[in-house]
């Protein structure tokens, strides 16, 4: 949402007003916060500015928590994600369907219920140990990988929100993933094993959503990528390391 921004530490969340003033005053203004449970470690906001989701990885939930009209939050009672480790999830634009995946393996659909509850809404099998998923601006296709796993899972979005695997490719240790704006590129930081730690570049099939490598970027010495994202123009990619952010800008063949 463009109204807020959601902060997560270990075990609270803090919600910030985004002041969209131009020049000095412009920048993030504190809202709320609420205390959550240790071992929080994921955060999701609908994008109609209704909830947020936060996973919490040693109690294998997902909680939601409402945004009340005066700007508070409203812890909602936490549920069962359906495996071990839950480590991201996502929502579709249009605020029905969420994602998430368990580090234990496995895709998990939810409908998004008026009140915030989920209910369950199909499963997918991904390559082992997912930890980072990402969707196309479409909502049709899913990309699930992990600094862990042995590939990258191709999942098709159904008009119900379900979700079926289309392709599994040996690319693996992926441990972060940004998508292009526009659809037309995936991008993917290689996993923390690997030196030098390179982002590859993808090019989607619009139909069948089957990545194509098109360029890699090497990366020096041993810095995890511990987030990617793309900005919402498609003309650059931003990476942030360990020590620092970097920025990197975007051909139109999507190499960097």
């Amino acid at each position: 949402n463009d109204s807020y921004v959601f902060a997560l530490t270990d075990s609270d969340i803090f919600q910030y007003e985004i002041v969209k003033n131009s020049g000095a005053e412009a920048g993030l203004n504190f809202v709320s916060s609420v205390r959550l449970l240790p071992a929080s470690v994921a955060i999701t906001a609908d994008p109609l500015g209704r909830f947020v989701y936060v996973l919490n990885v040693d109690a294998n939930t997902i909680q939601p928590i409402r945004i009340n009209a005066d700007r508070s939050m409203t812890l909602g009672a936490a549920m069962s994600t359906g495996g071990g480790r839950p480590r991201a999830s996502i929502i579709d634009p249009t605020g029905r369907f969420l994602f998430l995946v368990n580090e234990d393996g496995g895709l998990m659909a939810y409908k998004i219920q008026t009140d915030g509850t989920l209910v369950s809404n199909g499963t997918a099998s991904t390559e082992g140990y997912p930890s980072t998923l990402v969707m196309d601006p479409f909502a049709k296709f899913i990309y699930v990988g992990g600094e862990q796993a042995t590939g990258l899972t191709v999942a098709e979005i159904g008009a119900d929100g379900r979700p079926t695997v289309r392709a599994r490719l040996p690319i693996p240790r992926l441990n972060r993933l940004a998508m292009d704006p526009s659809g037309k590129f995936l991008f993917a930081s290689q996993g923390i094993f690997y030196n030098p730690n390179p982002i590859v570049t993808y090019a989607l099939d619009k139909t069948t959503g089957t990545p194509i490598a098109v360029s890699t970027l090497p990366e020096a010495g041993w810095q995890m990528t511990n987030a990617l994202v793309a900005d919402p123009s498609g003309e650059f990619l931003y990476a942030l390391k360990q020590k620092e952010i970097v920025s990197y800008r975007v051909g139109e063949d999507g190499a960097l």
